[in-house]
């Protein structure tokens, strides 16, 4: 496992660059909010909304806040992945809803 702490201070953007190829990865929001677009869908991550870009997906960013926003994202590889997201429907189960506590 791989553990990123990502800050994004330019404020609000539009969808980015197309990414993928990556391993899965979980991405928890602890200020500000997150976009993740995929396909044609698109997801929000705040404090209360995690996001699952599952392995080999394809994905957009965007930074809908105008305070820009604090992530910390943990990169699975395959065996933590299926342990810690293995519960859930690969490419289809993207948002994790949390608890506030």
């Amino acid at each position: 496992m791989t553990i990123h702490d990502i800050a994004w201070r330019a404020g609000r953007s539009g969808k980015g660059a197309a990414r993928g190829g990556e391993s899965t990865h979980v991405v928890f929001v602890r200020q500000g909010v997150f976009g993740m677009h995929v396909d044609a869908r698109h997801y929000i991550a705040d404090a209360c909304t995690a996001l699952v870009s599952w392995e080999g997906a394809e994905y957009r960013v965007s930074h809908p806040g105008d305070a820009g926003d604090d992530c910390t994202v943990l990169e699975l590889d395959g065996e933590l992945a299926a342990e810690a997201v293995g519960h859930l429907r690969p490419h289809q189960d993207v948002e994790l809803r949390l608890s506030p506590q």
